[in-house]
């Protein structure tokens, strides 16, 4: 992995603090990597540099490589992603924009470099982690340190934006910016690149003009206009400010509003496309073993047989969804007792009068008690 050397006389880098709304679109999901673990990213990506796979509901790349995978068929100037710190050992999570090849790109990356469990650092590359920065070098920028964030990276004519927004609620904590970005070389792919174990999730693009309505209905207005016919709604953007939580004093609601947080344990966070029933099935990850192409609980007589993940229902939450963004706060304690410790699965499913949507997961740890 390549040292990172602050290039001086860098002329018009710009640090900016701001606080308001984000002027970024995230609305168009593109790949939640929300699915069993994998080698890979799957048949709709292709890998550029090995290699970033599933794990535990996450894209991640658990080696010291610099992988590098783009979404195949995609291209926008700007791009979301949900990023989480894994452990303590140098981490990056990145958004890869005006991809061509490895060495023609824009690489914004969030790493951590210290062993403090948190993001750091932010880079702005040209090429793979800066395998082509004698072309240009966007910047180095130190962070106020943060384990779970959304970012949001733009190339906006000649100059690159990276904004991060620590605490889920969609303001920017934190807003970086490095102009004269040579892009001539460039080309338009988009993608996300990973070293080290870092978490990333939900990696969205805006909505353009050619991109299917969010929600359906084909019927022209006016008189005698057919009404659309009701759609199922949509879970985006699910997040989590703390993966790993101690259990808190006071129960969770099973039911409920989505509502403001608890001082301790975690905050669920989500959008909806419309209001919707939202149902959160608290799902317990343990290790079994394959049997018949079935995850079996592990026994004696199994012993024997390939490991796998093993998720046990333990509860199920239920709330009244808005459109937009929501929160739910979870303590892990329900009807006063306390999750044990463990690896959980959170499985998000809105219902309304068109259906049930498609499920969306997350994974949290619960520390020891």
């Amino acid at each position: 992995m390549k040292r990172v050397a602050v290039v001086a006389g860098i002329v018009g880098l710009m640090l900016l603090w701001a606080p308001s709304a984000f002027a970024f679109d995230c609305s168009v999901s593109l790949d939640s990597f929300d699915r069993p673990d994998s080698a890979t990213l799957g048949p709709k990506w292709t890998q550029q540099e090995a290699t970033i796979g599933i794990e535990s509901f996450a894209a991640t790349n658990p080696l010291a490589t610099e992988g590098l995978a783009t979404l195949t068929g995609a291209s926008a100037s700007q791009a979301c992603l949900d990023i989480h710190a894994n452990g303590k050992a140098v981490q990056y999570a990145a958004i890869v924009l005006g991809y061509k090849d490895p060495k023609n790109n824009i690489f914004i990356k969030v790493q951590q470099s210290g062993a403090t469990g948190m993001f750091d650092t932010a880079y702005i590359y040209y090429g793979n982690n800066g395998n082509n920065n004698t072309v240009w070098v966007g910047g180095t920028f130190p962070l106020t340190p943060f384990t779970q964030a959304r970012i949001h990276a733009a190339l906006v004519g000649t100059e690159v934006v990276l904004e991060i927004d620590t605490n889920l609620d969609n303001v920017a904590d934190q807003t970086f910016r490095a102009p004269e970005v040579p892009i001539a070389s460039l080309g338009s792919g988009i993608g996300v690149g990973s070293y080290g174990h870092a978490l990333m999730s939900n990696f969205a693009t805006a909505a353009g003009p050619s991109s299917p309505p969010v929600s359906g209905g084909g019927a022209t207005s006016g008189a005698g206009a057919n009404p659309p016919a009701p759609t199922k709604a949509t879970i985006s953007r699910l997040a989590e400010t703390n993966p790993t939580f101690a259990v808190g004093p006071a129960s969770t609601a099973l039911t409920g509003q989505t509502a403001k947080a608890h001082k301790r344990g975690t905050i669920f966070s989500f959008a909806l496309d419309q209001p919707a029933t939202v149902t959160v099935e608290i799902q317990r990850k343990s290790q079994g073993r394959r049997v018949h192409h079935k995850c079996k609980p592990s026994s004696r007589s199994l012993v024997r047989q390939p490991a796998c993940a093993l998720y046990t229902p333990v509860t199920a939450l239920t709330r009244t969804g808005h459109a937009a963004n929501n929160k739910l706060p979870f303590t892990g304690r329900i009807g006063g007792a306390a999750l044990k410790a463990g690896h959980y699965v959170a499985v998000f499913t809105a219902a309304d009068a068109a259906g049930v949507s498609k499920p969306q997961s997350i994974a949290f740890t619960i520390a020891g008690h």
